[in-house]
């Protein structure tokens, strides 16, 4: 089957035993509570004009009452910069102030941390932790919250390769070269920004990704197990800044 009908869904080949059917809308369906926008505020001469920073996504539950503290990914360029007014949004539309718990320059990934959240409000999506868990032409889900409501592109696994060999992206400070990332072709023919941390969900809804860079008809993220080995080092209370 060739690429694109992976991408337009009119081949026919069918769904190998034991492997979940991909189904994007369920796929949103499903998983677009966990996805949060980040904002922060700029000054303007007198003004204080809020920009979009980026997306995140819940990725640990701490407490089991009504009100939690919950955990959430995204890209470190995202948040590297932001002040005091920076805030998460939650689906329901409410913002909240957060902590930085770790910056991981090396692969641009972030986790912050949001105490007293409602706990319906934090919904953990589960990280794998294989760093090519994906085949080419896997079909794969990116959310993120770039105009303050969730949405969603499709696409086909294109390649995992280093990071180095994206020339036209320039390293970000303390950023290594060597590390694994992975591109994906989608259907969205548009450049945009802000949903640069949002997750990148394999047919299974597990996150397999976390999404860094797009253009047109295509994106790259940072492979989640990274991510996942940075959670664990903050769970064991090892976590820190670089």
């Amino acid at each position: 089957m060739s690429q694109n009908e992976i991408l337009t869904g009119t081949g026919t080949a069918s769904t190998p035993v034991g492997k979940p059917t991909f189904d994007a809308d369920q796929l949103f369906r499903e998983h677009k509570d966990s996805v949060v926008g980040l904002s922060d505020v700029v000054a303007l001469g007198p003004n204080q004009i809020p920009v979009t920073l980026g997306s995140g996504f819940a990725i640990d539950k701490v407490g089991d009452g009504t009100s939690v503290d919950c955990r959430f990914a995204t890209d470190n360029h995202v948040i590297s910069t932001v002040t005091d007014k920076a805030k998460l949004t939650t689906p329901d539309g409410q913002s909240y102030p957060f902590e930085v718990e770790l910056h991981d320059s090396a692969n641009d990934l972030a986790i912050l941390k949001v105490k007293g959240l409602p706990s319906s409000q934090c919904q953990p999506l589960e990280l794998v932790e294989d760093e090519r868990a994906l085949g080419s032409a896997d079909s794969v889900l990116k959310l993120g919250a770039r105009t303050g409501t969730v949405g969603s592109t499709a696409g086909a696994v294109e390649t995992y390769f280093e990071r180095r060999l994206a020339g036209h992206l320039p390293l970000l400070p303390g950023e290594d070269p060597g590390r694994s990332m992975v591109s994906v072709i989608t259907q969205d023919r548009n450049s945009q920004s802000g949903d640069s941390g949002g997750p990148i969900l394999r047919a299974d809804g597990k996150v397999v990704a976390i999404m860094e860079a797009e253009g047109i008809g295509v994106i790259a993220g940072t492979p989640s197990a990274a991510l996942a080995q940075d959670l664990a080092s903050v769970k064991a209370g090892a976590g820190s800044s670089d």
